[in-house]
């Protein structure tokens, strides 16, 4: 089917094939083999997949194996939860599948580059829709009639090229300003512990043991954290009717240790100084909060 309008590409004028994970593979889990892309493996700050925390599995020899399978070149948008993240399925992937909470959709190359698709999903152009689409009621999720209908621009093969291009060069520079970064929290942390289990270098001689902090200088008096605590809380359910685009910061587990960008209400405001530790997901992450924000 042409395209209805000169200015715009609709994903289904495009797309040679669409669909969603399936339900119910934590028992093909295993420690190693083919990938299983989940919703945690998409980030909004690039369309690389993001596998530091990868799952593996063993697909089951069937039909919905075939039909969930990532093929290179295929772009992958989260509809559940936190809609319209945006993936890119490079061909350096390898074998890899995708949970429910993913839609693939596959391009046809002769019409499209689908890493441009991609970036124009993930770009302004792309989030608007889908925070119209979550506002017109999809909040509980997307469906396949929903990402089929998604639009881009339509502009000359050289330009999405040369914007990919430009893109690329870009992410490059993030990626190796991001390992240096992560060189150095790792310095960093190696550095805590020997100053949690040692004192500061040349200060302490005598030492102690103890079966749950472990070796630090006798001189040391550990404490009770309720001991020491002013407040001792957690957060509320069901705060999504909350959610707003100003306004104080909604921490949630997976924001611990990677900052937070999630808005909401005033209620339940966290104040300099305090310390937050997950209590799920991410068991004991702590953050300290240097601004107020509201945890859940």
């Amino acid at each position: 089917m042409a395209a209805k309008n000169n200015g715009h590409f609709d994903l289904r004028d495009i797309a040679s094939f669409v669909t969603s994970g399936s339900r119910g593979w934590a028992q093909h889990y295993a420690d190693d083999g083919p990938l299983f892309i989940r919703i945690g493996n998409l980030t909004r700050s690039t369309v690389e997949l993001d596998l530091r925390d990868a799952q593996h599995v063993r697909p089951p020899e069937s039909a919905e194996g075939r039909r969930t399978r990532i093929q290179s070149g295929d772009v992958l948008i989260s509809v559940t939860a936190d809609l319209g993240i945006i993936g890119f399925a490079r061909e350096t992937l390898g074998e890899a599948y995708v949970n429910q909470h993913i839609a693939v959709v596959r391009l046809d190359k002769e019409k499209v580059d689908p890493e441009w698709v991609a970036l124009a999903l993930a770009s302004e152009v792309g989030q608007e829709q889908f925070r119209r689409l979550s506002d017109s009621g999809a909040k509980a999720g997307l469906n396949l009639d929903n990402v089929l209908s998604l639009r881009i621009p339509k502009v000359s093969t050289a330009t999405q090229k040369s914007t990919i291009i430009f893109l690329r060069s870009i992410d490059h520079v993030i990626e190796s300003t991001r390992a240096v970064i992560e060189q150095t929290r790792k310095l960093k942390t190696a550095l805590l512990q020997n100053l949690l289990t040692n004192g500061l270098p040349g200060k302490h001689s005598d030492f102690a043991t103890d079966h749950r902090l472990g070796h630090f200088p006798t001189s040391w008096k550990p404490e009770r954290l309720g001991d020491i605590a002013q407040l001792v809380t957690s957060g509320s359910r069901d705060w999504r009717r909350f959610i707003a685009d100003e306004g104080a910061f909604f921490v949630r587990s997976q924001n611990i240790g990677s900052g937070s960008d999630s808005r909401s209400t005033q209620k339940h405001r966290v104040f300099r100084d305090q310390t937050l530790l997950a209590s799920r997901d991410v068991f004991g992450r702590p953050i300290s909060i240097t601004d107020c924000c509201i945890i859940g």
